[in-house]
């Protein structure tokens, strides 16, 4: 998969930007700090998650005195590479937005019901500074990776998670007015839901840590690398179960239900799961050097990226120049694996010639203060 040209209206620090004929293996982003680079990566994560890198709030990307936005992008399956794809039709992605209202989204310029009927037509794998949260962050930023990479991948996770969702909060709000009958028909709704969940999760966390296993071989990495999920559930509910995540699920219901009868919250479901990674059986979270955090959340990016492939639907790789804190032989060797896996590239950053040796065929775009300035292909 490619974005063949993007455009955005009043989003951010963009009055009107038009980025055309972006079917290049790179698309290198270069400029300033604070000229405009991220922006156009965050536009590409809206339309594929959803959400913006920082922010859900529709308000946060309008562009200041202005009524609204808009951010369009048009993608092809395969490769990157107009000789291969000329048989192929785009599919054209637009969210609009106006103060006030609803968002309004479109697929080849017509109308889409929400978010359901957008999730995985661009799947990205976003590579930024903040990535070492994942590793040394608290459990709801390991959960929100699991979550994002889940929901482009499979549509019907995306559509569990939402209903989960919308019942824990409803089940919260009437507990604490003391309603128990309503509590517990929304505890039925969540258990419809939590198997999904949870076994979904189960399943990609065993195939991030095979991947992440292969990548850090590929990379010379020292050390070994393992992933544990850690689903939220009572004392030997799994091992009473045997991994029947619907037995688990009422296990997890019924437990909670009593401690809110105590007065106390839940502590069990999808919503306070955990990931343990460790180097070398050691918590990388508690004992874990900021270098080895650093790279083992590259790690994780480059093998959520792999489990997005699927079929032409090939992620998107977006870095927000994370490489420049690398040694030249680590970045190099990163640089080689996203070059071999194919994927379009796109990079924001101060210093393009470090990667711009590692590709025959780019395109660079030169950002200064939400303006398009210079364009250069190889």
């Amino acid at each position: 998969m490619f974005v063949d040209n993007i455009k955005l209206v009043n989003f951010r620090s963009f009055s009107d930007l038009t980025l055309k004929e972006t079917n290049s293996p790179l698309c290198i982003l270069a400029g300033k700090n604070g000229a405009g680079k991220t922006t156009i990566l965050e536009a590409m994560y809206l339309l594929s998650t959803g959400i913006g890198i920082h922010t859900r709030k529709n308000q946060d990307f309008v562009k200041f005195g202005t009524p609204g936005f808009r951010v369009q992008a048009s993608v092809l399956p395969g490769e990157p590479d107009t000789k291969t794809t000329v048989n192929y039709s785009n599919t054209t992605l637009a969210m609009k937005y106006k103060t006030e209202e609803k968002r309004q989204l479109s697929l080849d310029e017509h109308p889409a019901a929400g978010m359901s009927e957008f999730i995985g037509k661009i799947r990205v794998s976003l590579m930024q500074p903040d990535d070492i949260s994942l590793i040394e962050g608290g459990p709801a930023n390991r959960r929100k990776f699991l979550n994002i990479l889940l929901s482009q991948s499979k549509p019907k996770y995306f559509n569990s998670l939402k209903r989960y969702r919308r019942a824990l909060k409803q089940k919260m709000k009437v507990a604490y007015f003391g309603e128990r009958k309503m509590s517990r028909s929304f505890g039925i709704e969540m258990l419809t839901e939590m198997p999904t969940l949870f076994s979904e999760r189960s399943v990609c966390v065993k195939k991030l840590e095979a991947e992440i296993v292969e990548i850090s071989e590929l990379m010379k990495f020292d050390g070994k690398i393992s992933l544990d999920y850690r689903p939220a559930v009572p004392k030997g509910a799994l091992a009473e179960n045997e991994s029947n995540w619907e037995k688990v699920a009422e296990k997890c219901i019924k437990e909670g239900d009593k401690l809110e009868e105590m007065g106390s919250h839940s502590q069990f479901g999808p919503s306070r799961d955990e990931i343990v990674i460790r180097l070398d059986d050691i918590n990388v979270r508690k004992y874990g050097s900021q270098g080895q955090k650093r790279i083992i959340s590259l790690l994780l990016r480059l093998a959520e990226a792999s489990l997005l492939k699927h079929e032409n639907n090939a992620p998107l790789v977006l870095i927000d120049d994370v490489f420049g804190e690398l040694d030249n032989e680590r970045r190099k060797a990163f640089m080689d694996l996203v070059k071999a896996s194919k994927y379009q590239t796109w990079i924001a950053t101060t210093s393009p010639e470090i990667y711009l040796e590692s590709w025959s065929k780019w395109v660079k775009f030169d950002i200064n203060r939400g303006i398009l300035k210079e364009v250069e292909r190889s």
